[in-house]
């Protein structure tokens, strides 16, 4: 019988078996393999297991799935071989004597289906964070796993897009290694130019027409802060995974995902950074011996951690990443970029905030004002975090959050 053993030749280790199908692994309780670690995304990757082997399929999992070591998108597992789905090992094995070749098939496809061109790096149209698997010739828009329908065809079972039902072509995906990554300063320059890429000039008129309409109303303000600290993460994913465009507008399949926890990964980024200097400004009196020395300590310890934060908070998901020893630990592991990378990031915040007082007096036309200013807003918000996923990018191997 075909099982997966999780911590192999450990004391922790345990295993679970699985007959032959096709199933997903992944942090959350949907998942038919469940592993409760950070490193391991709510939908981390497909399983399809037959009796002597186990393919694997990545869903655009942020710590990436690895094969013998190797980071893969997609493999085949013969029995008794080792693979880590972000930090968790594990290890496939069978009682099958057969140990056939597997078919040069992506998993889930069926006889008779034709297969899309191959990518290495082909992202869901509505989810930005997944890699795509299935292609809709008719609506031209590459989709993942949850966003085709499983209906039978030709005696197995095919996908069809959601949106107009056609059968969809599975996107092979070959196995592809982390590449010798560019310097970060060189990278620097682009991050201007980012957000008016592809359909993102078009977002930022939207975003500042959005935000204005909601800016008129108070009691909704935190749905738009929310929002786009959502999409501010986005960015930052999609940058660290090496998209050139910006993603698309989050949707709203799930407010408390879009909007609510966003919200409070906002808040918890403001109680680590700053929150030290509200209570030693509420607090300690201004008139105790070396106070502005306290607090000026306390501003540049927020500083300096503010960008890693966000960086931490877009790649992990989760407030747990902010921590604020793994947070300094990961900066002096990168000094030198990480220093450009906080200047550049806090010169595109400090425009942020700026720009709204500044386009007021220039142009003190009311609507107009306000949609120039909101485009210009979310221009800057743009740019800081392309900033912080090119850091990323550019240094995963020496961040080394994702490895053993």
């Amino acid at each position: 019988m075909p099982r997966i053993v999780i911590n192999p030749d450990t004391s922790a280790a345990w295993e679970k078996v699985f007959p032959a199908g096709e199933y997903t692994a992944g942090r959350s309780p949907e998942n038919a393999l469940v592993l409760d670690h950070p490193s391991v995304s709510s939908s981390h990757c497909s399983l399809v297991v037959s009796e002597d082997q186990l393919q694997l399929c990545d869903l655009g999992s942020t710590a990436g799935t690895f094969v013998s070591g190797q980071l893969v998108e997609t493999a085949v597992v013969p029995s008794g071989t080792d693979f880590r789905l972000g930090e968790v090992a594990l290890r496939f094995e069978s009682d099958a004597a057969s140990r056939a070749p597997a078919a040069d098939v992506p998993p889930g496809a069926t006889a008779g289906v034709p297969t899309a061109h191959v990518t290495a790096g082909l992202h869901c149209k509505y989810h930005p964070h997944a890699l795509a698997r299935h292609y809709c010739p008719q609506c031209r828009i590459a989709f993942c796993e949850l966003c085709v329908e499983t209906r039978s065809h030709g005696g197995g079972m095919g996908k069809r897009c959601r949106k107009c039902g056609s059968e969809c072509q599975y996107i092979k995906v070959r196995p592809v290694l982390l590449e010798e990554r560019p310097e970060f300063w060189t990278l620097l320059p682009g991050a201007l130019s980012y957000p008016l890429r592809g359909s993102g000039i078009f977002l930022l008129v939207a975003g500042g027409v959005f935000s204005v309409l909601l800016g008129w109303l108070p009691l909704l303000g935190f749905l738009i802060t929310g929002y786009m600290f959502n999409y501010a993460k986005q960015i930052v994913a999609t940058s660290a995974a090496g998209q050139p465009e910006p993603p698309d507008w989050p949707d709203f399949t799930d407010w408390a995902d879009t909007i609510l926890v966003p919200y409070f990964h906002l808040l918890a980024l403001g109680a680590l950074t700053f929150g030290p200097t509200v209570i030693l400004a509420t607090w300690l009196p201004s008139t105790e011996t070396n106070y502005w020395i306290f607090l000026i300590a306390t501003i540049g310890f927020g500083v300096l951690l503010a960008p890693m934060g966000m960086l931490a908070l877009a790649m992990f998901d989760t407030v747990t990443a902010l921590n604020p020893v793994s947070l300094v630990w990961s900066i002096m592991r990168i000094p030198g970029p990480y220093v450009m990378a906080t200047a550049a990031f806090g010169l595109a915040i400090t425009a942020f905030f700026f720009c709204d007082t500044l386009i007021g007096l220039v142009l003190p036309v009311p609507f107009l004002g306000y949609v120039i200013s909101g485009f210009v807003s979310l221009y800057f918000v743009a740019v800081a975090m392309r900033i912080m996923g090119l850091l990323y990018w550019s240094n995963q191997g020496r961040l080394g959050w994702f490895s053993r």
